[in-house]
């Protein structure tokens, strides 16, 4: 395995890890003391008759993703993406595009390329944002818009190292 591939997946890990704390710490942050995992009683129930009427959830979805994290995300997704789209631009009478991802795209008109590029983030963003609000993957939120911004990220280092 290449060195540049070990690392590549090394600032990925670390990038996943690093969000993974990120998220956590602010979920921990708006608990009330003394509440086991989000969950009040609202009313003392019998022993015996334990059903999950008896329990609301504090605050619902806004507990699951912070909202000030997600825009800062959401920035960085499209700041990276109109980044690379610049730069790989910048090389478009001699463009040859490796990525094969990103190849049907760059033979589109300038503007349609730009277009397609915030449409592309904001599907990304859109997808996290539906995370962010679902029971079962609420805490993945973040990976759709961590990997976007590092592919992003790549494809202009990658684009920058050709000039």
């Amino acid at each position: 395995m290449p060195s540049h591939r070990t690392r590549t997946i090394c600032r990925a890990v670390v990038l996943i890890i690093f969000a993974q704390w990120w998220t956590t710490g602010a979920f921990a942050q708006n608990l009330k003391p003394g509440t086991p995992g989000g969950l009040l009683s609202t009313n003392s129930p019998p022993g015996s008759d334990v059903s999950p009427v008896h329990f609301k959830e504090l605050e619902g979805p806004s507990l699951r993703a912070n909202r000030k994290k997600f825009i800062a995300m959401s920035l960085a997704v499209y700041g990276f993406a109109f980044l690379d789209m610049h730069e790989t631009m910048s090389l478009e009478p001699g463009l040859v595009e490796h990525d094969p991802l990103a190849r049907p795209f760059t033979k589109l008109p300038q503007p349609a390329f730009y277009v397609t590029g915030a449409a592309l983030s904001t599907g990304v963003n859109f997808v996290a944002w539906k995370l962010g609000r679902s029971p079962k993957w609420h805490k993945m939120w973040w990976v759709p818009q961590a990997a976007c911004a590092y592919g992003n990220i790549y494809g202009y280092g990658t684009t920058k190292a050709r000039e």
